[in-house]
């Protein structure tokens, strides 16, 4: 199993009706609310959007950082194409249409979108351990 194929299996491990939604949001107990939302669909391939928001201590919005992600039900691939935050935008591929994929730029992309999904996974079975010791 390469990256791609771990990576679409933790998304669908948080997200299950992954493969047939329109935009859902998803509630990580003890963690920020996930919000998915579906960019584009061509083909096989559906362009989803991953955000996530935390409200400082103060009560003001954070915006984490999102991803624009492609994921393949055929293939059961997902693939980081954009990061974005305060900073700035990080594209794989750029503009020009007869450019090459960053490689580099790629993995680290899509190594950052493995860890937060297993980051989320986490905090989930975290939360539910905590919710079974106390009530079960």
């Amino acid at each position: 199993m390469n990256g791609f194929n771990a990576n679409f299996n933790k998304l669908l491990a948080l997200v299950p009706t992954l493969t047939n939604i329109n935009s859902v949001d998803v509630e990580i107990p003890g963690c920020a609310t996930l919000y998915v939302k579906v960019e584009s669909r061509f083909g096989p391939t559906t362009t989803l959007r991953l955000s996530q928001f935390s409200v400082h201590p103060s009560g003001q919005t954070i915006a984490d950082p999102s991803l624009l992600v492609a994921i393949s039900a055929r293939d059961k691939t997902a693939e980081a194409l954009v990061f974005q935050n305060y900073l700035g935008i990080r594209r794989v591929n750029s503009d020009d249409a007869t450019a090459t994929a960053d490689e580099s730029l790629k993995s680290s992309m899509n190594q950052y979108l493995g860890h937060w999904l297993a980051h989320l996974l986490a905090q989930r079975r975290a939360a539910t351990a905590a919710l079974l010791d106390h009530f079960g």
